[in-house]
């Protein structure tokens, strides 16, 4: 489903506006929160279960680097997103710059084949910020 498509603007859209505002007010974070999990699962379920652990990950790892600080925790923290990040965003370029043709089969042309997750960049860039903010005590992680 796209921002532009007639099933956003004229059914999930309005939908979600309604319950957001029948919800009570603590619960209208929930609303919000559940209503971009089907807009995103509706792009597909691999981008999906792929931000959803990536967000999970980021989310654990934030404790792991405060209670176990060194250069292991910090690398183990950034390498799952940003490895996601490749895999989704780069690993086309590399494949056809390396000259290896796109019908080869393999796991790589697996991730070549998908389309593009939607906010790959956004969601992985503020996970590893977020990281970079609990390592460097500007922040402690979320509970």
């Amino acid at each position: 489903m796209l921002f532009n498509s007639t099933d956003f603007i004229l059914i999930f859209l309005p939908i979600t506006l309604i319950l957001f505002y029948v919800a009570p007010m603590r619960w209208r974070l929930a609303v919000i929160f559940v209503a971009s999990q089907i807009f995103y699962v509706t792009g597909g379920l691999v981008p999906f279960y792929f931000m959803t652990a990536t967000i999970v990950w980021g989310y654990l790892m934030a404790f792991v680097t405060v209670h176990r600080p060194g250069l292991a925790s910090k690398v183990a923290a950034i390498s799952m997103p940003l490895a996601a990040f490749y895999l989704f965003r780069y690993l086309g370029f590399t494949l056809s710059t390396l000259g290896i043709a796109p019908g080869t089969e393999g796991i790589a042309f697996w991730f070549v084949s998908m389309a593009l997750p939607a906010g790959v960049s956004f969601y992985t860039f503020h996970i590893l910020s977020y990281n970079i903010d609990v390592w460097d005590a500007r922040i402690r992680p979320e509970k």
